[in-house]
């Protein structure tokens, strides 16, 4: 009986880590990483008990639920709060200094690692405490509960990368706070219509609405999450090989018809990133193509929507001036390069980057000065 309570309880566990793993194709975590990060899920738990025994002492949630508000306040100060503050923050202590966190998935590998640990110890507690119906109530849970801390996991990373490899982007300090406020939210929900049965058990109606809403918030929680899975694959593909910077810029061709204001940038990397492996690859009119594009896109972009995209357009131009150089085209290499330049000159907070790259635009001007047939100075005469 003990074996088969424990793998009904685990086996969703399982499956889940499963797939979340193998969809990390490019490079996939240590599995001795993987075990730390689940342990330290498990051990979140009780860091989590720790938290909400002064949420209840100080009156912020009740012992009993007796009303909507109590179901409300319950499921956020005692459960949602503490159990994604205390998922965090062993989060946070294991990759703080971990080298292996070096692709934006990773980022979900690891928090949905954390969250499977603490999900599997509750498992475990819920069908030991039901052991009569421990098969009925570990199917329900495998449906819902265990899927619900896992999306719970998979945004608390996928924040959690934005704020490691964007650190600079103007949304750094909205993903900051979202890293938490969306898991806690999420969380808070699921428990928030789970809790409100009790008290509206006496209408037979508002137990059908609460179950439907409930079953349609399950479903877009987790398309939700696939999607957000999706975003950093194709983030972390577009510096892989032809066949996955091909799926990545698939991904971001149609995530920018959908949300072009928040898309097109990234696709206009994507097309960049594209032309970057062309060039290397020697397939300089595919290259050409990916980077006219991506300025195209770029241009687009910054005549649609206000922000600084001078310094992504003076890149493209840089690199597309160096193709041409190296195709023997010095004209368009020289025009390619004078926009680049006027673009670098026009930005007015220059980056480490942005000198980085002006001083490289810089050096292929001087280099054609000197190489370019025929010489600059029989051109100007």
């Amino acid at each position: 009986m003990f074996i088969r309570v424990f793998a009904t309880a685990m086996l969703p566990i399982v499956v889940l880590m499963y797939i979340i793993y193998k969809k990390d194709s490019m490079q996939p975590e240590p599995k001795s990483q993987l075990r730390k990060a689940f342990y330290l899920g498990v051990l979140s738990v009780f860091l989590s008990f720790l938290l909400s025994m002064p949420f209840e002492a100080i009156g912020l949630y009740p012992s009993q639920i007796d009303s909507v508000l109590d179901a409300i306040r319950t499921s956020f100060f005692g459960a949602a709060i503490p159990e994604e503050v205390a998922k965090f923050a062993v989060l946070w202590f294991f990759l703080r200094k971990n080298s292996y966190f070096d692709e934006k998935y990773d980022g979900i590998v690891y928090a949905a690692c954390v969250s499977m640990g603490f999900a599997a110890f509750e498992n475990i507690c819920y069908l030991f405490s039901n052991i009569d119906s421990y098969l009925s109530v570990g199917i329900i849970r495998a449906i819902f509960a265990v899927p619900g801390h896992l999306c719970d996991g998979i945004m608390m990373g996928y924040y959690y990368s934005l704020v490691k490899f964007y650190p600079k982007s103007k949304h750094h300090t909205k993903n900051c706070i979202m890293v938490l406020l969306v898991p806690i939210l999420l969380h808070g929900l699921y428990d928030a219509m789970l809790m409100m049965v009790k008290p509206a058990a006496d209408s037979v109606l508002w137990v059908i609405v609460i179950c439907v809403v409930f079953i349609v918030f399950c479903f877009k929680t987790w398309k939700y999450a696939a999607r957000r899975i999706e975003e950093h694959l194709a983030r972390d593909m577009k510096l892989g090989n032809e066949e996955e910077r091909k799926k990545s810029l698939a991904v971001f061709r149609r995530l920018a018809m959908e949300k072009p204001k928040m898309f097109e940038p990234e696709l206009a990397d994507a097309l960049a990133c594209m032309g970057d492996f062309y060039k290397e690859a020697d397939r300089k009119e595919e290259a050409e193509a990916m980077y006219n594009e991506a300025f195209n896109c770029l241009a687009e972009c910054k005549r649609k929507y206000p922000g600084g995209y001078d310094e992504d357009m003076a890149i493209v131009k840089k690199n597309l001036a160096g193709l041409y150089y190296a195709m023997g085209d010095y004209e368009r290499s020289r025009e390619a390069l004078t926009n680049a330049l006027v673009l670098f000159g026009s930005i007015e907070a220059k980056t480490e980057r942005t000198m980085e790259h002006q001083a490289e635009a810089l050096n292929l001007l001087e280099e054609m000065n000197k190489e370019s047939e025929p010489p600059l100075a029989e051109q100007e005469q």
